[in-house]
């Protein structure tokens, strides 16, 4: 995987797991429990600081009571999304900021 992909990848999960955990009104704690995945693990995946495996992209979506295929959906669309116009998400020291492609 390049560079620019798990950045994305990892962009578009950090602001899927957050925005989807409070929209929901599940705490760190709450969904770790949910999802089987300690809470220092949750803050790190928010945080941008780890990219999940497989395995764990199922805790994930287990925690979020979706099926696999609709969080993989979800960050698809995400990355096709950020890949298709001029700037791109990208997770830099655990924020998400905005960068320029050049074209």
């Amino acid at each position: 995987m390049n560079d620019t992909l798990a950045k994305n990848l990892s962009a578009s999960l950090q602001r899927l797991l957050h925005d989807e955990r409070l929209n929901r009104s599940i705490t760190r704690k709450d969904f770790a429990a949910k999802s089987g995945l300690s809470r220092q693990y949750v803050a790190m995946l928010e945080d941008g600081k780890r990219i999940p495996r497989l395995d764990t992209l199922f805790q994930i979506a287990q925690g979020l009571n979706m099926q696999i295929s609709q969080l993989v959906e979800i960050l698809q669309g995400n990355l096709n999304s950020a890949m298709s116009t001029p700037t791109s998400m990208a997770a830099d020291s655990g924020k998400i900021k905005w960068i320029t492609r050049k074209q």
